[in-house]
């Protein structure tokens, strides 16, 4: 009986011996990474390798982000502790979620379970710790300044260093690195404001009749080249007046003023003048312009600038302007019409049509105050001013 009771007392003494190792490797289990820092690196430094307790079957990462600032907590958590602290990541808050990318504050909680797994950036859910790849460009007529490059939340910073030169777009001035290894914003480029400054070569042909015609004129003259900046990465004008014919001694070319805007108004007023003999030829004016005007011998640039016409006039054509405006089209030349109206006086509005082949590029004035020409000018060089850091003459990122 003593026997019997011995033996019944050594076996139940290895099960207690068996559940006392089984308990004590669960416990030396799981190891996790417990530390408080500035990014998931900087937590790491000042961590340590933590054993968890029996009942701690998770290793949790909380990223707590302010503005620019990363905050990474690392421990042990209680598994069913930590999925719901993981929930709460989809949780609404604001204009998004706890745990986002596009607001300025963000809470992120991340749940992983075998050892030392929260040692390495979690990217539950943005949990906000990827790193993103630091720019290597250099950045035309600037410069570009990285910081928290290490925490996971790197910022960027651009700033342009030459003369008239401005980021682009004005809002990336500054680049933030998101959860997913992605910058929040595009890279920006450094490039001149436009206005003024646009890239194009441009024939305008003008003709005014009535008695405002010299008004008309020089306020055409006058605001235009307030407006723009002409230069060899910008625009480029070519000038000739029209009547019955165009006036051949008005004609100012590309290569006449060095892209110089001062010797181009020179030019202008040594040249231009108002002439109203006879009918109104604008169809012969364009076919001037493509055969004498919109040539690499009058200093008109290669096939990566674009080119237009642009008509200033009070007046109807006499003379067939279907035929040389198609032809001028065909050439890859966008025609614009300035349509200065008069009281008691109708544009054949189906001829402008025929001109420009687009509504868009008609523009109307109902006078010849500064006012009518800033709105029509700005509505016309709109068409011009598109992304400038894809300039074609401009090296950009």
């Amino acid at each position: 009986m003593n026997r019997l009771r011995c033996k019944e007392m050594r076996h139940q003494a290895k099960i207690y011996v068996i559940l006392f190792l089984f308990s004590f490797d669960s416990v030396q289990g799981l190891r996790c990474m417990r530390c408080y820092g500035l990014g998931n690196d900087g937590c790491n430094k000042n961590g340590f390798i933590e054993e968890c307790r029996a009942n701690q079957a998770s290793c949790d990462t909380v990223v707590r982000r302010y503005g620019e600032h990363l905050l990474v907590m690392k421990g042990c958590k209680e598994a069913v502790a930590c999925r719901n602290n993981q929930m709460q990541n989809r949780r609404y808050s604001g204009i998004s979620t706890q745990c986002n990318d596009i607001q300025r504050n963000s809470v992120c909680a991340c749940c992983c379970y075998t050892n030392q797994c929260n040692i390495v950036p979690q990217s539950c859910d943005g949990s906000l710790v990827t790193k993103c790849d630091i720019p290597t460009i250099s950045l035309q007529h600037g410069k570009v300044s990285c910081h928290n490059r290490k925490s996971g939340r790197a910022v960027c910073q651009y700033q342009c260093t030459a003369e008239n030169y401005a980021i682009y777009p004005a809002e990336n001035k500054k680049t933030v690195c998101l959860n997913n290894g992605k910058w929040d914003k595009q890279t920006p480029c450094c490039a001149r404001p436009c206005p003024p400054f646009f890239l194009v070569d441009v024939v305008s042909l003008i003709h005014f009749s009535g008695d405002n015609a010299e008004e008309m004129l020089q306020s055409v003259l006058g605001y235009f080249y307030n407006v723009v900046a002409t230069a060899e990465d910008a625009l480029k004008d070519s000038l000739i007046y029209y009547s019955e014919t165009p006036i051949e001694s008005s004609a100012i070319r590309f290569n006449e003023y060095q892209a110089n805007s001062t010797r181009f108004m020179e030019l202008a007023r040594e040249r231009v003048f108002v002439v109203n003999n006879g009918p109104v030829n604008l169809g012969a004016a364009i076919q001037y312009a493509m055969d004498n005007l919109l040539t690499t011998q009058s200093g008109m640039r290669d096939d990566r600038v674009p080119k237009a016409i642009l008509i200033h006039t009070n007046s109807n054509s006499d003379d067939d302007v279907k035929g040389p405006a198609n032809e001028a089209r065909r050439r890859g030349y966008q025609i614009y019409v300035k349509a200065f109206r008069q009281e008691n006086y109708k544009f054949d509005e189906q001829q402008l049509m025929d001109i420009t082949d687009d509504k868009k590029h008609i523009f109307n004035f109902d006078g010849i105050t500064p006012q009518e020409n800033s709105k029509g000018f700005q509505d016309m060089i709109n068409h011009f001013c598109l992304d400038p850091c894809d300039h074609v003459l401009h090296e950009h990122p």
